[in-house]
């Protein structure tokens, strides 16, 4: 389990779709120190305790959400389960297809 903040850009492809995603994971578990205060305000916005990923669509759309099922449609609802659960094997950049349920080091290609 990572100790900091981490911020991460993405490329989600979907049929027809590009969309960049900035996504932030905040892990406020109990093994976590020096970041009292911003544990505190996760817990306190609702997230558990482990943390979770924060999905930010970065287009005009402005959509943003830490819970995979307030998104509403298909596309960003696998993106973000799909982010949470293989957060530590995605690098920075990577582009994800939720088609396939995969994802490309867009570094290598």
């Amino acid at each position: 389990m990572s100790e900091t903040i981490e911020v991460k850009l993405f490329e989600l492809r979907d049929k027809g779709m590009f969309i960049p995603l900035m996504c932030v994971k905040v892990p406020c578990g109990r093994r976590m120190t020096g970041y009292a205060r911003e544990c505190w305000l996760v817990r306190r916005a609702g997230w558990v305790e482990s943390g979770g990923v924060y999905v930010m669509h970065m287009t005009s759309t402005q959509r943003c959400h830490y819970d995979a099922f307030e998104w509403g449609d298909r596309t960003f609802f696998n993106a973000h389960q799909f982010i949470e659960k293989n957060w530590n094997e995605l690098p920075n950049g990577a582009l994800i297809d939720v088609r396939h349920n995969s994802w490309r080091n867009r570094l290598s290609m």
